[in-house]
């Protein structure tokens, strides 16, 4: 075993914190910017600055946006979504065919309040929970 000069140890070192530092997600450096951008903006406010409040007030428009933009882009769609689930599930009836989430296909021969039973092949029954079926199956769109 050749030993390593202390050049080289330094070396070494350096070329894997260097290989180390590629590994680092993009994800990471934008966070670690930010938060040494909001670090030197911390500290170098000088000791007059404004008083809280009027800082709070300034940013609440900004805040309250940011909400709404939470709102009308996650909750509103996801509350439509569930209301029309719940319709779809309602509706259901024997002779319906249908469509899992899994993309089962098959034909309601019961159901009772929470499981269906389908018929995905002449004599093949299979049971699934009701909140799985996904939508009506058209063949018509399939052939088109």
């Amino acid at each position: 075993m050749a030993s390593l000069s202390l050049n080289d140890r330094a070396i070494s070192n350096y070329m894997f914190v260097n290989r180390s530092l590629k590994l680092i997600p993009l994800f990471n450096l934008v966070i670690l910017f930010f938060l040494i951008i909001g670090a030197t903006t911390l500290f170098s406010q000088e000791a007059t600055a404004k008083p809280p409040v009027n800082s709070l007030l300034m940013n609440l428009p900004m805040i309250l946006l940011f909400f709404g933009l939470i709102y009308f882009t996650l909750i509103a769609p996801q509350k439509k979504h569930q209301k029309k689930q719940v319709e779809f599930l309602s509706s259901l009836k024997k002779g319906d065919q249908v469509v899992s989430t899994s993309g089962i296909i098959g034909t309601i021969v019961g159901m009772n309040d929470s499981v269906v039973s389908l018929e995905v092949a002449t004599g093949t029954e299979i049971k699934m929970l009701k909140t799985q079926l996904n939508n009506h199956f058209n063949a018509q769109s399939i052939e088109a």
